[in-house]
């Protein structure tokens, strides 16, 4: 299998668009407020304005998602070339793996859904969102939860920074621990003080970012397999939290 060589462009752009990732983040709620919706919503605002909600948290993260793909592809070469594509391989092996153990590991309680974290918010407001028909919302909340987070973490984290350190420590284990910590830290809840579900989603996740890293380096900097396990755990996330809801 051929190896990646990431241009200085690649990486500046991996590293720009994860910035530009965790900024659309941080200001969504300046953006709610900008288009003059309550920046603390109850949940009765969630069955009349939604949609448009959702919208402005999620579609700068898709467009983003597009934007960096664009640009990061190799003129006269293909997506599949690249890697950006997982392969059917990937999908089956990295992918299905993935599935597996998430679902063991919120069966048994060891690292549930972050539907399932008290005070429920997600499983509140999307469900609100349910009951008011706001489905286009929904859909775009999806599209971009299973997708283009997938992608944007992936070329930020096991591209980006994961080839960034290696080029200039050339030491995998110190770029795969390194690239690991700061995917974990990335999902505490932007707080110094985490409580102990992120706590618990972040212990998790330093450790699946170790087996993206391992096998995003042994697939010679290829992203396909890492894409696969990442989108497919997302999305079965989605599909319990939409079974949960059908019994609600």
């Amino acid at each position: 299998m051929k190896a990646v060589h990431p241009r200085p462009r690649e990486l500046a752009i991996a590293i720009v668009g994860g910035i530009a990732y965790v900024s659309f983040l941080a200001v969504t709620p300046t953006m709610v407020a900008f288009a003059g919706l309550s920046s603390e919503p109850v949940l009765e605002d969630w069955r009349s304005d939604g949609s448009l909600r959702l919208l402005i948290a999620n579609l700068p993260i898709c467009l983003l998602a597009v934007i960096q793909l664009k640009f990061m592809s190799r003129e006269g070469e293909t997506s599949r070339t690249f890697s950006w594509l997982p392969s059917r391989d990937d999908w089956a092996r990295a992918g299905g793996a993935a599935l597996v153990a998430s679902l063991v590991l919120a069966v048994a309680n060891l690292w549930p859904w972050t539907w399932q974290w008290p005070p429920y918010a997600t499983l509140r407001t999307i469900g609100a969102a349910v009951r008011g028909r706001q489905y286009g919302g929904i859909l775009i909340w999806a599209i971009t939860s299973a997708l283009a987070i997938p992608l944007c973490e992936e070329i930020l984290f096991r591209f980006g920074i994961l080839q960034f350190i290696m080029r200039y420590t050339g030491s995998r284990p110190t770029a795969v621990a390194t690239t690991s910590l700061l995917f974990a830290c990335g999902h505490l809840g932007g707080t110094f003080h985490p409580d102990r579900a992120h706590s618990i989603n972040a212990a998790w996740l330093f450790l699946f970012g170790l087996a993206l890293g391992s096998v995003t380096l042994r697939n010679g900097g290829r992203l396909g397999s890492a894409i696969a396990a990442h989108v497919l755990r997302n999305t079965l996330e989605l599909c319990t939290l939409g079974i949960a809801l059908s019994r609600s």
